[in-house]
């Protein structure tokens, strides 16, 4: 009884020293466990942090992309008005477009020049002012024609910047679809 007494103590050592043995193993496996969750924890902080710092690279670039384009447009901006200081206005003319005459129709002027018309609709229509003929010029118009960028609603007016570069006459009519043919059409008499 004592041999079994002596082989069950020695089994419970056995068995007392596997379970601590195991526990150490399991503590140290814990330790593994945490501190790989940690790396895994520590890298996935550093992925979004790269990510944040390329998207704000990004929005830079993109903010000094639009800078350079402002810049590039407010350079355009300038010398246009350069262009437009260098052709002074000799005289302004205010020509009234009505449904379907201009008034005056025929405009004469002493010398070739620029000359502003200031084009105003007191019609219940749309309607613009273009001239044309040989040595016309205007700024962003062809050779041989200046027109105003838009069609002037009912009330509105607006300012046509003609250079005529010789003497002639020249023909002065609203280009709004059938208009000239209705009678919106005159004279410009440059001597």
């Amino acid at each position: 009884m004592r041999e079994m007494r002596k082989g069950r103590a020695l089994v419970g050592v056995v068995a007392i020293l596997v379970l601590l043995a195991s526990a150490a193993g399991c503590g140290q496996a814990a330790d593994n466990s945490k501190q790989e969750a940690k790396k895994k924890v520590e890298g996935k902080a550093q992925q979004a942090k790269n990510q944040a710092k390329e998207k704000a690279n990004a929005k830079k670039q993109q903010v000094k992309k639009k800078g350079e384009g402002k810049g590039q447009q407010a350079r355009q901006t300038a010398k246009k008005k350069l262009e437009q200081k260098k052709q002074v206005v000799i005289k302004t003319v205010a020509i009234k477009e009505s449904d379907f005459k201009l008034s005056p129709s025929r405009v004469t002027f002493s010398k070739p020049g620029t000359y502003a018309f200031k084009a105003e609709n007191q019609g219940s229509t749309g309607h613009s002012l273009e001239i044309e003929g040989t040595g016309v010029k205007s700024n962003g118009g062809e050779v041989g024609e200046a027109k105003l960028e838009q069609t002037l609603d009912p009330g509105e007016s607006g300012v046509l910047t003609v250079s005529f570069q010789k003497s002639g006459t020249y023909e002065m009519y609203c280009p709004v679809d059938g208009h000239e043919q209705m009678g919106m059409k005159g004279k410009v008499v440059v001597k």
